[in-house]
């Protein structure tokens, strides 16, 4: 009976969103229920652009980063309006430890208000991300992945265990600077790369708990990353002025391969920030959010 009634409940999620491509995983209250794909995010993302070019005028490249301040600027006002302070650390880089556990204060691990509050903005977040690199005529799995494979040669794990420096700090050893080795226009991404936000988050899990850093990815520092990534992006648009729709005539590929990594700098912490608040339902919330508005 308990079968069926399991199965029962399955069914009944699958019919009322009946979408192709999220696949169900677990019905533990802890994990995503849904896989969301990069592919159908940009999908969403443009069926969102048409329907708001028909009626006002189109958003630029440059547009979108003012949009995305203003959605991280709201991400900030909830954590500091409900979110928990981050627990107080030592000096971090003095005694690199051998191992470590993640320990999620209560409030992530309960369903509140104000958890659903913050769940939410982070499905906006992610949304915007989607839809600014949709007018830059960029994919955002591509751009993560590329990312992280330039982020593998910055920072190696038997270098950078237990350690919060930045890349430069390894310069030496790894003969990236900031003006050599940052390129990814020449990265492949294979066939069999990571697909959807859950996987992905899954990689950058990996990737931070191979080096230690989860004592360092604390939701309020996520947060700030967060900012101070997006500030970097700024950057690239801040003196350029106002152009057509697309915003990116006679910009490099070395311009915007820049580009594209800065939105995966911030793409990376905004996943990361979702891993550690147990927020596993981001993917789906990013969906729901382009098509909501796509509809408006």
């Amino acid at each position: 009976n308990a079968g069926r009634l399991l199965l029962g409940r399955v069914v009944s999620l699958l019919l009322w969103y009946p979408c192709s491509t999220l696949l169900l995983l677990t019905m533990s209250p802890t994990e995503s229920i849904y896989q969301t794909s990069f592919e159908e995010l940009h999908l969403a993302a443009a069926a969102r652009i048409q329907a708001h070019d028909a009626a006002v005028p189109p958003m630029t490249p440059r547009d979108h980063v003012l949009q995305l301040g203003v959605v991280v600027g709201n991400l900030c006002s909830l954590f500091l309006t409900h979110a928990p302070f981050d627990p107080r650390r030592e000096p971090l880089d003095t005694v690199p430890i051998l191992e470590e556990k993640e320990n999620k204060p209560l409030f992530w691990a309960t369903e509140s208000k104000g958890r659903r509050n913050i769940f939410n903005r982070l499905g906006s977040l992610l949304a915007e991300i989607i839809l600014a690199v949709e007018t830059c005529e960029m994919e955002i799995g591509d751009c993560i992945l590329k990312k992280m494979k330039l982020n593998e040669k910055k920072y190696p794990v038997e270098l950078v265990k237990g350690k919060s420096g930045k890349y430069t700090s390894y310069s030496d050893q790894t003969g990236i600077t900031k003006t050599k080795g940052q390129s990814t226009l020449e990265m492949q991404i294979h066939d069999e790369a990571v697909k959807t936000v859950e996987e992905m988050i899954v990689l950058i899990q990996k990737f931070a708990t191979d080096r230690l850093w989860t004592r360092f990815h604390t939701p309020r520092s996520l947060v700030l990353a967060i900012m101070g990534e997006l500030g970097e992006l700024a950057e690239l648009f801040q003196w350029k002025g106002d152009g057509e729709a697309n915003g990116m005539e006679g910009w490099t590929q070395e311009d915007l391969d820049h580009v594209g990594q800065e939105f995966a700098d911030v793409a990376i912490y905004l996943l990361r920030l979702a891993d550690v608040c147990c927020a596993k339902e981001i993917g789906a919330l990013a969906l729901a959010n382009l098509r909501e508005t796509a509809e408006v």
